[in-house]
Formats: C-alpha cells, sequence, structure tokens
C-alpha cells in the first residue's frame, strides 16, 4: 500500500489519495519533532483491564514522544 493512500477508502475499486491536512497528521504521529527521524510505536495489550498503550520514541533523540492509553471497546 501506498503510504499517501487511505487504506479503507476504497470506493469503486478506486484508492483515494490522502489530503494535504491527512499526510500532515501522518507525518506528525510517525516522526520525531525535534529531529525529524521516524519514531518507533510499540503497543502493549491489557486484556484485564481492556486497555492497549501506545508508546513512541525517538532513537537518534533518545526521548518518549508519546505515552497513551486507548481503552478497547
Amino acid at each position: 500500500m501506498d503510504q499517501h493512500q487511505r487504506p479503507n477508502a476504497k470506493r469503486d475499486g478506486v484508492m483515494k489519495p490522502l489530503t494535504a491536512q491527512e499526510r500532515l497528521f501522518v507525518e506528525t504521529q510517525n516522526q520525531c519533532a525535534l529531529c525529524g527521524s521516524a519514531l518507533q510505536i510499540r503497543v502493549e495489550t491489557y486484556l484485564d483491564d481492556y486497555y492497549l498503550r501506545e508508546e513512541a520514541a525517538c532513537p537518534v533523540c533518545q526521548i518518549k514522544t508519546r505515552v497513551k492509553n486507548h481503552k478497547m471497546h
């Protein structure tokens, strides 16, 4: 899959390209704000309380850029 196409936007057999706003969002979520390197993203599952823990870290700057807990429905 092309990185600039929506994974679930297939209608009539045609993949719709991402908008500029969507591309910017993907870049900010996957690149370090300080150096621009690709972030390493780790996800852990906690089935006992139905949460996913997402951690994003920059391998170059050695900082955590994001830690989020997501409730599973």
